[in-house]
């Protein structure tokens, strides 16, 4: 299958900083109340613990691995004293977080070993669930992407999840993301335009030919794979089909019209000015590409698994240290706490590029940022769980910009902190989101002996 050249048809670049202001402008929704967007960001591990500044309030500090959020403070709440659902010590501690970080229930013990037994999703994840009442008519109802890191190995990647053992995969590939992204969003040309007609046509072809070929390639290794990898790669396929179907039928019934200079972008011009190193540069090219697709209305819900705790522990200028007891995993931490808050920092930039009503993009798109361990890694505990929002929400719902340190109890020990009911919950944190987008009708989320309603503090 011929792979056709996008630069023939999509443009020369527009400058060394990507993509130029004036297009951003022209994406830009100037006008009218704009929809509220969410993102769940993952990054493994845990993170080396000053993160934790103890100065709670709009006054706040920030740690030596979070300064890169300085131009954002009054954009970024640190919540300090949550955790996840009870699922008992008996699964991974890296994977049964990483299965429900999206879900409010423990996650379903498989059986087997792995460090501890192996786990599925118990439920219908938060970002399927929000997607369904706020991105049922937006192109991508909802998208899940990945960072350079093709690791799958025993659902280290597995935070979104379709229904109880029903795994949606990130999208590693970038050209694969960007056209599912935008496949069929370009909008019709005027016939009497006979280039523009041909440049769509062009789109179109390039948009099959790579969605095609991933079906072709998944295809052609089904009868290798045992039931595991099976299902792993039909989850793959379920995020590929429907983006196939609508670069073959560019015109969906969605009363979607996207603006004009959204059918302009190209993978060349999302790349310009990225960094050379191949690992930083794949990172914010997604990221690029997620800020377009949200400004441009193709999507209003996206989970960002930027790597697995299996694949990608040794960063640039790191040390692969993680399960050292010593000063070596607190260097180690602090290398790639560093380089993944630099890469989600570079998100926020894209989305604070993009005007927007009487603010920008990222003050109407909320991101939830969370790892799968906390409060001293290395011990693989779920003690106050690093967990940031950014961003904000139309009408300024959310109460950005400071420090919210929450009552935690510890208990005798780490499994009766899991199990205390009293201790707040990633997923209230979620369904406090939810409350303030306007959705209140999440009654089938979470476990109701870990909901004790809204988290007031992050409420204005």
């Amino acid at each position: 299958m011929r792979v056709l050249s996008r630069r023939h048809f999509l443009g020369a670049g527009l400058g060394v900083m990507g993509l130029a202001a004036a297009q951003q402008r022209a994406i830009a929704q100037a006008n009218g109340v704009a929809p509220s967007r969410f993102v769940f960001i993952y990054t493994p591990a845990g993170r080396e613990p000053s993160w934790r500044t103890d100065t709670p309030g709009p006054n706040y500090t920030l740690g030596p691995t979070m300064r890169m959020f300085e131009p954002f403070k009054d954009k970024l709440i640190v919540l300090d004293g949550v955790t996840v659902p009870n699922f008992g010590y008996e699964i991974n501690a890296h994977l049964g977080p990483v299965h429900c970080l999206l879900g409010g229930k423990a996650p379903l013990n498989e059986g087997g070993e792995f460090g501890g037994n192996l786990c599925s999703g118990a439920q219908r994840t938060f970002d399927h669930l929000l997607a369904d009442r706020i991105g049922a008519k937006s192109p991508v109802r909802s998208i899940v992407l990945g960072g350079l890191d093709t690791n799958h190995k025993n659902g280290s990647q597995s935070l979104s999840w379709t229904g109880p053992r029903q795994v949606q995969l990130p999208l590693h590939e970038t050209d694969k993301t960007f056209a599912a992204l935008f496949a069929g969003n370009s909008g019709q040309p005027l016939p009497s335009d006979p280039a523009a007609v041909e440049a769509q046509r062009l789109r179109q072809a390039w948009q099959k030919d790579v969605l095609g070929l991933a079906q072709l390639q998944t295809s052609s290794l089904k009868a290798e794979l045992g039931r595991s990898e099976l299902q792993h790669l039909q989850a793959y396929e379920a995020n590929l089909n429907e983006a196939f179907l609508r670069a073959s039928d560019p015109a969906p019934d969605i009363g979607f019209l996207p603006p004009a200079a959204c059918g302009d972008l190209s993978l060349e011009k999302l790349q310009e000015g990225l960094p050379t190193e191949a690992y930083a540069r794949h990172h914010d090219l997604q990221s690029r590409s997620l800020a377009a697709a949200l400004a441009c209305g193709c999507t209003r819900v996206a989970t960002y698994v930027m790597a697995s705790h299996l694949g990608a522990m040794t960063v640039p200028g790191g040390v692969s240290a993680h399960h050292h007891h010593d000063d070596k995993a607190i260097d180690h931490y602090r290398a790639f706490d560093r380089y993944y808050g630099d890469r989600v920092a570079f998100l926020l930039q894209q989305l604070a590029s993009y005007p927007e009503g009487d603010g920008t993009l990222l003050d109407h798109t909320i991101i939830v940022w969370s790892t799968d361990i906390s409060w001293t890694p290395v011990e693989h505990d779920h003690d106050r769980h690093p967990l940031y929002l950014l961003g904000g929400l139309p009408e300024n719902k959310l109460k950005m910009g400071q420090y919210v340190k929450l009552p935690f109890n510890l208990g005798p020990n780490r499994v009766d902190a899991l199990k205390n009911p009293s201790n707040r919950r990633v997923h209230e944190v979620l369904l406090t989101i939810a409350g303030a987008i306007g959705i209140t009708d999440l009654n089938d989320f979470a476990d109701p002996q870990y909901v004790q309603g809204p988290i007031a503090e992050i409420l204005t």
